[in-house]
């Protein structure tokens, strides 16, 4: 079934009211037809079955014949690094993809990008990956995709009461043990180089615990795939 993401905006008395983009999707790349049923989600947990009724070049309309209500039970963030731009875009869609919840770029010692670079334009692109990446793998909500210009230790004190982790060569094997059914959970991923071990020092004394994946050396947009592949053995 075809999935849309709406706003509530775009809900009417029970009328969908999809807009252009939508619209000409649905008419004339899909080619669907009247009778026809979607699944749209509104991003607040809010998920319909929808007939479509109105299809013109211009707009097109659904009426809702049934919908759920899902809560969300666990919240997933991962911390970034600035790598290469070209890698990013995989990056949010993949993650999204496997489930996290927030995505937050910043940059470390051995940034190649630093986050001045980064303007409104990049993030509202972000932000369309992260909204195409959930309706393709059937999400109820679409991550939020954030830059963080503060210092590093900053980021990391305000993580540290949380389920927080940071990837390290020389840290522990992730394990159910290591969670404690925490139902936040953040994760801090170093670019190309890794992080420093002056960043490593901050985290150990903020009491955020290291962690391995693999004993393979994995690449930056590896290691958070990875990441979020074994962390949903443990809390799903």
């Amino acid at each position: 079934m075809h999935r849309f993401i709406l706003r509530n905006k775009h809900i009417r008395n029970k009328t969908i009211v999809f807009n252009e983009e939508q619209s000409h999707k649905i008419s004339k790349v899909l080619r669907m037809a009247v009778g026809d049923i979607v699944e749209v989600f509104d991003n607040s947990g809010w998920v319909y079955e929808v007939e479509l009724f109105k299809l013109t070049n211009e707009i097109a309309l659904g009426k809702i014949v049934s919908q759920k209500l899902i809560e969300k039970t666990s919240h997933i963030t991962l911390f970034q690094s600035l790598i290469k731009l070209t890698k990013i875009d995989f990056i949010i869609e993949k993650s999204v993809e496997l489930g996290v919840d927030k995505i937050v770029f910043f940059r470390s010692e051995y940034s190649q990008i630093n986050t001045k670079w980064i303007h409104h334009k990049h993030l509202s692109r972000w932000q369309r990956i992260a909204e195409s990446a959930a309706e393709q793998s059937g999400r109820v909500f679409v991550p939020q995709i954030m830059v963080d210009v503060r210092k590093f230790d900053d980021i990391m004190s305000e993580s540290a009461d949380t389920g927080a982790f940071i990837l390290d060569p020389d840290g522990e094997v992730l394990s159910s043990k290591l969670l404690k059914h925490s139902l936040h959970i953040c994760f801090f991923v170093g670019p190309e180089g890794g992080f420093s071990h002056q960043e490593i020092n901050i985290a150990e004394k903020l009491g955020i615990r290291k962690i391995k994946l693999s004993n393979n050396i994995l690449r930056s947009e590896t290691a958070s795939l990875a990441f979020l592949s074994q962390i949903f053995l443990f809390i799903n």
